[in-house]
């Protein structure tokens, strides 16, 4: 892992200098892939479930959706830690996610500026890129070109993930740790 590492260090320092605590490369055969995952959007945990164009179930079909990986060799894999005032109030942490998915969105842009067209950017919990989904108005996507998809809704086990990558899931009290992927070849 660390010849890759060093060979994509420059998507390392951009998820870095983007908000990210840490970051790696891994190869895409050592994330988990787990449909009962999908349950966590069903349980509508986050407030998405049928209202955002990224999330279940109009992200599209689990099965389509994990094969759709098999076609990327590397995966980038990030975390964000944010300390929380309040460990207990959901907003808060839907207000840390939000600042999580801004972060892939400008590893989205690092990507292209490295000439790294086709990747997969993950974010957590949700797209959040516009402030209102236009699903909820009946639209379609305003920005399908930016929106992010949470690793839950392809199915990804994000603690597993992380594992891999040499990172610690669960972060000390009064702080929350988000994660991230971005699926690629080079």
């Amino acid at each position: 892992m660390c010849e890759i590492n060093a060979e994509f260090a420059p998507l390392i320092r951009a998820a870095l200098s983007s908000g990210a605590y840490k970051a790696a490369v891994i190869p895409s055969d050592a994330i988990v892939l787990d449909r009962s995952f999908r349950g966590m959007c069903e349980s509508n945990v986050c407030g998405n479930y049928g209202q955002c164009w990224m999330c279940p179930p109009d992200a599209g079909d689990i099965d389509v959706l994990q094969n759709q990986l098999r076609n990327y060799r590397l995966v980038l894999v990030y975390q964000t830690v944010h300390r929380l005032k309040n460990a207990d109030d959901r907003n808060e942490m839907l207000q840390v996610g939000t600042l999580h998915n801004r972060s892939a969105q400008k590893l989205r842009a690092a990507f292209l500026d490295a000439g790294i067209e086709d990747a997969l950017c993950f974010g957590a919990g949700g797209c959040r890129f516009c402030r209102v989904c236009a699903k909820k108005a009946g639209l379609p996507c305003r920005s399908p070109q930016k929106a992010i998809k949470a690793l839950e809704t392809y199915g990804i086990d994000a603690a597993k993930m992380a594992a891999s990558a040499g990172m610690e899931y669960i972060c000390e009290r009064g702080s929350i740790s988000y994660f991230g992927a971005v699926f690629f070849n080079a």
